[in-house]
């Protein structure tokens, strides 16, 4: 998810310190919204203004869209080094025009992401597991807590199969209940917040 690796001093290079981000929720909910803060000194804002709207898209699964996905990587050879007057790298650089941008600013949303952190995939109307973002709250008869990573960690906590406690789950998650379950107490809790919705944690 997020990594911090070293760079040596190459020929006349100072030495560099890289910090990689790869979960566009991070980058979405979290990091951009923080460098959002900052005043930008360059036209380096112009990149990160593109890169915010990139994420936001992405983040929204506007990249399903075979249409939108080709407008993501269009935008993304117009930025950083390619945005430079004296570029002359061997890739040539695109130029997205404003109403490209619009399509991209107003792309629907074929994501969903529910209030207990799963994903439901708009178009097809079940939930994208791969994108799921949840942990799990386990109370016991002695109402101590405990946060575990998988439902089937969970189940097994409880004594249930994992089946039988998502299927509880999802019924509870219209209520925002928790489930009952063995003289234990069970929820699916978000993981991540959407900073530009002004949900806080």
């Amino acid at each position: 998810m997020i990594s911090l690796s070293k760079k040596k001093a190459v020929g006349n290079s100072k030495p560099a310190v890289t910090l990689d981000i790869r979960d566009v929720r991070i980058l979405t909910n979290y990091f951009l919204p923080f460098l959002q803060k900052l005043n930008f000194l360059s036209k380096k804002y112009q990149d990160f203004t593109d890169l915010m709207l990139i994420c936001r898209t992405v983040y929204n699964g506007g990249h399903k869209n075979e249409t939108i996905r080709d407008l993501i990587v269009k935008l993304s050879k117009g930025m950083n080094d390619f945005r430079l007057s004296n570029y002359q790298g061997k890739i040539p650089k695109e130029v997205v025009t404003k109403e490209e941008v619009s399509l991209l600013e107003n792309a629907l949303p074929l994501s969903e992401h529910l209030p207990d952190g799963r994903v439901r995939d708009v178009s097809a109307g079940n939930i994208d597991h791969n994108n799921e973002s949840s942990v799990y709250s386990i109370i016991d008869s002695n109402n101590k807590e405990s946060i575990v990573n998988s439902l089937k960690e969970a189940g097994g906590i409880v004594g249930v199969h994992y089946s039988t406690l998502s299927r509880k789950l999802d019924v509870a998650s219209q209520t925002n209940s928790m489930v009952k379950i063995n003289d234990y107490s069970v929820r699916r809790v978000r993981v991540f917040y959407n900073s530009y919705n002004g949900e806080t944690i």
